[in-house]
């Protein structure tokens, strides 16, 4: 079943200006620096792609308003967390010209307005199918093929820490069987996770994880954050938001009326993802429209035209090839093992 809102850009705009601020912002990149080309990226097509705990997504204006911000930004794909949405559906915006092609895909709890999981989909973004059914209200599957590459994204929000072991480990459990069948079923299909995992990873944590970069906070990991790990290495996910040095305020996603602040959302993606991706830091500026007291976290990537894709995977996929020895070294590796027996 569809939905379909009736959202003029008037009563928008009037909705927008009516709240704690006078205009939707914009993305706090310049728009007028020149993107630099080479011959590795000449044929390349830039995407954003993004994640965000809204706090609720409830009022239709609201929706509107932050799939607006995704269209301002140029995200082909954003995941939307705790939108407090009963029920699963799609809402299609054909009645506003300005939203046309634009697609929520939401799935919420039964009766409670509680949590809740959504994708906002670009019209670039080709919609092949999805299951809403691995975890209400927590865990969404969307299949999408994005200027040709085959994406299988899922959102999650996971329980805070008051919550009990028992419910923790069954969603970090699902989530992750969820993306081994994925990967199973769907082998030519990428895996990229946008979440709000309520998880912090401190500087304590590198080190014996391969999937984590350096880019972490000071505070001591929780609880949540080492069964974040522990995903990330069962199904060979790198932690993006983590792999690119930054400053504290491009990498705390949650602000709290106190003014403390930490990071508690991630990107999380396969190699082949990750290896297109430039960078993935919170944009301050860009997340004022979503009233939320969370930042967006954007990841950039610069996709392969359909002419590079099928060099460029074969090329990502194949294992490194052994070096060779020649004669030459092999007979002197041997005179060295000889005279250091001597």
């Amino acid at each position: 079943m569809h939905i379909e809102i009736n959202t003029t850009m008037s009563e928008f705009k009037k909705y927008a200006r009516g709240r704690h601020y006078s205009e939707v912002a914009s993305s706090g990149r310049p728009q007028n620096k020149r993107q630099r080309t080479n011959e590795k990226t000449k044929f390349h097509r830039k995407i954003s792609i993004g994640s965000i705990n809204t706090t609720t997504t409830k009022d239709p204006l609201k929706l509107a308003q932050c799939i607006m911000q995704c269209k301002t930004l140029n995200h082909s794909i954003t995941f939307i967390q705790e939108t407090h949405m009963c029920g699963k559906n799609t809402i299609e915006f054909e009645k506003d010209p300005e939203l046309s092609g634009w697609k929520f895909i939401y799935s919420g709890l039964k009766c409670k307005a509680s949590a809740g999981v959504g994708i906002a989909l670009s019209p670039d973004a080709k919609l092949v199918d999805y299951d809403d059914s691995i975890l209400d209200g927590r865990i969404l599957l969307v299949r999408v093929i994005l200027h040709g590459i085959r994406i299988s994204a899922f959102c999650a929000y996971a329980p805070t820490e008051k919550y009990a072991d028992s419910t923790k480990e069954n969603f970090f459990s699902t989530l992750s069987a969820a993306i081994s069948k994925v990967k199973k079923k769907y082998p030519s299909y990428k895996i990229l996770v946008g979440a709000d995992m309520n998880a912090t990873i401190g500087n304590d944590a590198y080190g014996p994880w391969s999937h984590l970069g350096p880019n972490n906070d000071e505070f001591e990991t929780n609880d949540n954050g080492n069964r974040l790990l522990r995903l990330s290495e069962e199904n060979n996910l790198f932690i993006l938001n983590s792999l690119y040095q930054l400053k504290a305020i491009h990498r705390h996603t949650w602000y709290s009326p106190t003014d403390f602040s930490k990071r508690l959302d991630y990107i999380l993606a396969e190699f082949h993802i990750k290896k297109l991706c430039s960078n993935c830091r919170v944009y301050r500026k860009a997340s004022v429209p979503f009233e939320t007291n969370h930042r967006l976290l954007t990841m950039s990537c610069s996709f392969p035209s359909k002419r590079n894709q099928k060099q460029f995977f074969s090329k990502a996929s194949k294992p490194t090839k052994p070096r060779k020895i020649s004669p030459l070294c092999i007979m002197i590796q041997l005179f060295q093992k000889i005279f250091l027996v001597n």
